[in-house]
This record gives structure tokens, sequence and C-alpha cells, in this order.
């Protein structure tokens, strides 16, 4: 049984000035949608000026509880478990518990650890995919001007150690199945040479039906329907005899154009298609404003 690890985690949102700055960016004269503007004043959120007031602080702050406790489930989920333990000096701060052993809870945790590599998981960076819920339920004043991240601290060397291991065996895994992935392409493109390199003795029409589906790769991903009506053709044709070698002769441009035939003539993409009604081109569409 994989050990199970524990750190300490820090959920911080946009201090005091920087929350500030946004809503002036956002909401001020000189700056901003009027559509934004207009709908933040009338919510009594900012003044003229874009200066948040009161009631536009109290309900960022309703805001930023929702967002500490969404970032909390969050860890709960993603994790082993995490339990929220109050504020330090700005931010909410915990202990969580994780499997340095588990790729993906061991790619997070380097992500976001304080001696990994990015110190922080943003909330608003959608690379990180559902971690965007940690905005559920926030207003949408909020929205445009909270932002925040997570910071992993306290992680142990040992543990550390552990997770480099695992993302270099992902690595490492991911490597050779991309690997065996182009390996299995290329044999499938190198099949026609490979025949002409080798005999291949052919006894019965079973012989044929092998020598298409082995290096003929459009033939062999189109169905048995066409392995039948190619094989039926190469059995009719001027062969050499049953129990040779008919290596010379199944490289011959005119076997492989018979071959290309039937597989045209049983393709579906050459069969008539119904007519179809005209379609008007499409409308361009307008750009949107930033």
């Amino acid at each position: 049984m994989n050990k199970e690890s524990s750190a300490g985690f820090a959920i911080g949102t946009s201090d005091e000035l920087l929350i500030k700055e946004n809503a002036l960016e956002r909401f001020g004269p000189k700056w901003g949608e009027p559509e934004d503007r207009e709908r933040a004043v009338q919510g009594g959120w900012v003044d003229a000026e874009g200066e948040i007031t009161t009631k536009g602080w109290d309900l960022l702050n309703d805001d930023i509880n929702r967002i500490e406790k969404n970032s909390v489930s969050w860890l709960d989920k993603k994790f082993h478990g995490a339990r929220s333990e109050g504020h330090g000096d700005y931010e909410l701060v915990g202990t969580f518990w994780f499997d340095p052993h588990n790729p993906e809870q061991a790619n997070l945790v380097y992500l976001a650890a304080n001696n990994g590599a990015q110190e922080r998981i943003d909330m608003v960076d959608w690379s990180y995919g559902d971690f965007t819920t940690a905005f559920d339920g926030v207003s949408w004043f909020g929205g445009l001007v909270l932002d925040g991240s997570i910071t992993f601290f306290d992680v142990h060397t040992e543990d550390m150690e552990i997770i480099e291991a695992t993302l270099e065996r992902e690595r490492q895994r991911e490597k050779k199945t991309k690997t065996r992935r182009t390996q299995t392409r290329e044999e499938v493109q190198r099949r026609p040479t490979m025949m002409r390199e080798r005999m291949f003795i052919v006894t019965t029409a079973h012989d044929i039906t092998t020598y298409l589906r082995n290096f003929r790769g459009d033939i062999a991903i189109a169905g048995s329907d066409i392995w039948k009506r190619a094989t039926e053709a190469l059995r009719a044709a001027d062969h050499p005899p049953w129990g040779t070698d008919w290596k010379e002769w199944l490289d011959l441009p005119s076997t492989q154009r018979m071959i290309d035939d039937v597989a045209r003539e049983t393709s579906p993409r050459t069969r008539p298609l119904p007519r179809r009604p005209a379609i008007p081109p499409a409308r361009p569409m307008q750009r949107r404003r930033r």
C-alpha cells in the first residue's frame, strides 16, 4: 500500500490594492466598457469614479468566503482529504493529504509546492480544468475584480523525491507509448518494402487474403468486403502457379493497379451521393468587441 503524505496549503485571493486597481480598470471613467460601468454603478458596488463602495466591499467579502470554501472542496476531491485551519495574515491555511505515487496528485503538488516548479496554481488558469469551480456562485462583480491561487508548503523532501520519480516514470511511459505508436505506423508504411525483400509462397486463396491484409494497408482497414473482392480478382487473374513464389508478380505495377481498381470500385466514397439543396454561403461573423 502506498504511503499517504501530508502538507500544508494556503489559499490566497487578491489583496485590497489589486482589487482596487482591477475595479478602476473595469469600471473607471477612462477604461472598461460603458455597459459594465453602468451596471456596477446601478448595483451600488462602485461610484462614478470606479471606486468600490461599502456595499461593494461587503459583496466582495462574501465572494472571497465562497472562493475559499470552493477551493477547500476542490482540494478534498482531488487529494485524499483537506482541512482548513483558519486564516494566517491574508490567506486561508490548512492541511491536505496526498499520495506521491499518484501521477495526477504528484503533478498538482509539484506545480503548486513552494519547493516545486511553479509555486502556485492560479484559479483563473483554465489549464487546471475544474479548479475554475473555485468561482462557482461568485457574483458578477466579484468575478471581474477577484482572482486567487493555491500554494502548497511543508512538502517533505522525501515526498518531493517520490513525486519527481513518479512524474519521470509517467514521462517515460508516455514516451514509450508514443514510440510504439510511431513504430506501428512506420511498420504499416514499410510493409510493401518488406514484401519485396522476401519470398511469398501462395498455395490457397487464403494466402492471397493474408497478403492483402498484411501488405496493403488501405485494404487492411477497408473491411472484409474489399478483401474478398480483391482476393477473387487476383485469383481470377493470370497469376503464377499455385504453391510457388508470387512475390515478383504481386509487385508488378499492373497487379497493384488491379487491386487499386477493386478498392476504388468498392469504396463507399466512389458511390454517387444523393443530390442536396444548395447551401448559401455563411454570413460573416462580427468581430467581438474586446
